[in-house]
């Protein structure tokens, strides 16, 4: 019997951006799920996701009020934010919680694996 892949769910509303991310993710031996949308992702659930990537400028609900709601749900899954803003990078900084890490735009596809490695490795 195979060992599953771990599932990394990914939000972000930018199809290209989502493309890539879902190459890399799938380059590193783990299954991307892709969700254009804060809302999609809850509506969708995914429990047994090992990590979530998460981009902070999304339509309706942003990144940082996704990490609260799945907070406030009880949700532990790690999460890695990403964005191109300095004052996103600043905010996510002051989330102090070893599960949460952020990554500047545009990302290297090694930082992007090694640092969900990390997230996952941490959480189990």
């Amino acid at each position: 019997m195979t060992a599953q892949k771990p599932l990394v769910v990914v939000v972000d509303d930018d199809p290209g951006m989502s493309r890539a991310l879902a190459r890399m993710i799938e380059a590193g031996g783990m299954t991307p799920v892709i969700h254009g949308s804060a809302e999609s992702m809850l509506a969708a659930g995914h429990r047994a996701a090992a990590c979530i990537v998460i981009d902070v400028q999304l339509p309706g609900m942003d990144g940082f009020q996704l990490y609260e709601t799945l907070a406030a749900r009880g949700n532990r899954t790690p999460i890695v934010f990403i964005s191109a803003s300095e004052e996103a990078e600043a905010q996510a900084r002051e989330i102090h919680d070893p599960l949460v890490t952020f990554l500047a735009k545009p990302l290297s596809g090694l930082t992007l694996l090694e640092t969900l490695q990390a997230l996952v490795d941490k959480a189990a």
